[in-house]
């Protein structure tokens, strides 16, 4: 599989990875986003009042699963890994799960990125399309309650 086609993968809800990173444990996962969610105190993004109305909008990216067991927001591919055939999808499951819907009430506390967000308001998506901690988030929806 190439770049491109691993890039279909990931949006399509797999994880990936290339074949040299087979038995450490690495992958990929595509982090579709969250807005509107305000921080909580304590949290870097609360410390540094990185927006003047108190909310914030966390912009889809791609997460790297390391090889040390901690997960990388951000992952920025090279002109190596962007020329390479050796991309897979890892498992046969997707890392989302994108069938139903839920709905998360006004003051619910979510985990984005490993960091405690306060809800302002009612939360409907699709299930799976806020993966926010994908170590220890809820399968069904992607959120984990803090």
């Amino acid at each position: 599989m190439n770049f491109g086609q691993a890039i279909q993968a990931l949006k399509a809800g797999y994880k990936v990875a290339r074949t040299g990173w087979n038995g450490k444990g690495m992958f990929l996962i595509l982090i579709s986003g969250t807005k509107d969610v305000v921080p909580c105190e304590g949290t870097p993004y609360a410390a540094l009042a990185v927006s003047p109305q108190g909310i914030v909008t966390i912009n889809p990216h791609i997460d790297m699963k390391t090889a040390t067991g901690e997960m990388q927001p951000g992952w920025l591919a090279s002109q190596t890994d962007m020329l390479a055939e050796d991309w897979g999808i890892v498992g046969n499951e997707t890392a989302v799960n994108s069938v139903g819907e839920y709905e998360l009430p006004i003051g619910q506390t979510v985990k984005i990125d490993g960091y405690p967000f306060e809800l302002r308001e009612p939360v409907r998506a699709l299930s799976g399309q806020h993966v926010l901690d994908v170590l220890s988030a809820d399968k069904n929806t992607g959120i984990q309650a803090v």
